[in-house]
């Protein structure tokens, strides 16, 4: 079986009147989790493998799709790519996930606060552990990263001896599920449009207005919406900051304000001028002794006027500054 996005339709019509091949459509990928059947995904090269509907594709990518479900593999070689008609695809194999644990070295400049980001995708119900490791395989330190998370960041002093981290999982999960790590001082900008982490997208909970990987955003604000940090191991009293861009749908001579509260207390407030292009706002989180789950609730006020909404085009998220 093959997953072909479904812009493509001189493949899909080639392989529907000369193979007896299975085309599946890359969005629909949660249905064939269980397959048994070998499955791949046909990548398209260039824009000359789509046909145009006189309307540009403003979704994620389908491979994106695919790896919420899947582990996708490039083979090795020329021999992924295949030549039809004059358009190219890469032929990559489309795998259940099979691993339980694995290994990541850590960039050699790494002093300081460090954050790991790690994107069990829809793995999210079996118990995860990560290690800090020496050089000789030592264990310097373990923290449970607990079963409900996909996207879930993990901060850590490696001092002068961790060099390795050891993640461990009960079940299957993806062979990239490290998505990187850097210094925690600075935020990793996770972009919510076409680029955008489908794991981050859960992290914004109603009245937040989600759409799905055909969009070009993920996350829209009308009312108000609730973000739910997940407890972030490693992170006990330290200071959080979190950074939020939006895009007004429509441009309008009109500013509201966005109140952030967290247990009903507001923590801070911002002017959102809808005659910008783009609105970034900072906010820092009360301290805790206990970094749990945190709900940062959101609201506009005064209400936006009808159809009217703003779309969040990137969050971030840092130890203090």
């Amino acid at each position: 079986m093959i997953f072909l996005d479904a812009r493509c339709r001189y493949l899909i019509d080639a392989l529907a009147a000369y193979a007896r091949v299975i085309i599946a459509d890359p969005l629909q990928a949660e249905r064939f989790r269980d397959d048994p059947r070998r499955l791949y995904y046909a990548d398209p090269a260039d824009a000359s493998c789509y046909v145009s509907s006189g309307r540009e594709y403003q979704g994620v990518t389908p491979e994106t799709v695919l790896r919420r479900y899947f582990d996708v593999v490039t083979p090795a070689g020329r021999d992924a790519v295949v030549a039809l008609g004059g358009q190219r695809y890469v032929m990559k194999t489309v795998a259940p996930w099979s691993m339980t644990d694995l290994v990541r070295a850590l960039p050699e400049d790494s002093e300081g606060l460090q954050v790991a980001w790690f994107d069990f995708q829809t793995a999210t119900q079996a118990v995860k552990k990560v290690s800090l490791l020496d050089e000789q395989g030592g264990v310097i330190g373990t923290w449970d990263l607990g079963p409900a998370v996909s996207l879930q960041p993990f901060y850590f002093d490696p001092g002068d001896k961790g060099k390795v981290l050891y993640i461990e999982s009960e079940r299957a999960m993806p062979a990239r599920v490290v998505l990187g790590i850097e210094e925690a001082r600075h935020p990793r900008v996770h972009d919510l449009a076409q680029a955008r982490n489908l794991s981050l997208v859960h992290w914004f909970k109603p009245p937040f207005v989600t759409a799905g990987p055909r969009h070009k955003y993920g996350v829209a604000l009308e009312t108000g919406g609730v973000l739910e940090i997940p407890a972030i191991p490693g992170a006990d009293n330290l200071p959080l900051t979190i950074h939020l861009a939006f895009k007004p749908d429509r441009r309008q001579k009109n500013i509201v304000r966005l109140i952030y509260k967290e247990e009903g207390l507001e923590i801070a407030r911002g002017a959102v001028d809808l005659s910008r292009s783009l609105i970034r706002h900072r906010v820092h989180l009360p301290l805790r002794s206990e970094q749990g789950l945190r709900r940062v609730e959101m609201y506009v006020e005064p209400v936006l006027s009808t159809d009217a909404f703003l779309k969040v085009t990137s969050f971030g998220i840092a130890i203090g500054l």
